[in-house]
């Protein structure tokens, strides 16, 4: 019975570390979406930096979800 307490333990924080990834993609889209409006309809150079700034932070979270779906996949 232990070992089976200790593998659900350990599928809620795989479980809770993937939602993690989608709740900090949902929030890099909505920043970029907000910065690159801001650079494209007012012309504001800051905002553009900031979003090209999330858009690479974005490549590394979908790095981070590839992995995550990849292992998954595997059990």
């Amino acid at each position: 019975m232990r070992h089976g307490k200790h593998t659900n333990k350990v599928k809620k924080k795989i479980q809770k570390s993937n939602m993690e990834t989608l709740t900090q993609l949902e929030t890099l889209v909505t920043s970029i979406k907000v910065d690159a409006e801001k650079f494209f309809d007012k012309k504001n150079k800051s905002a553009g930096i900031r979003a090209r700034k999330s858009a690479q932070e974005l490549k590394g979270v979908l790095q981070i979800l590839r992995k995550e779906i990849l292992e998954e996949s595997k059990k």
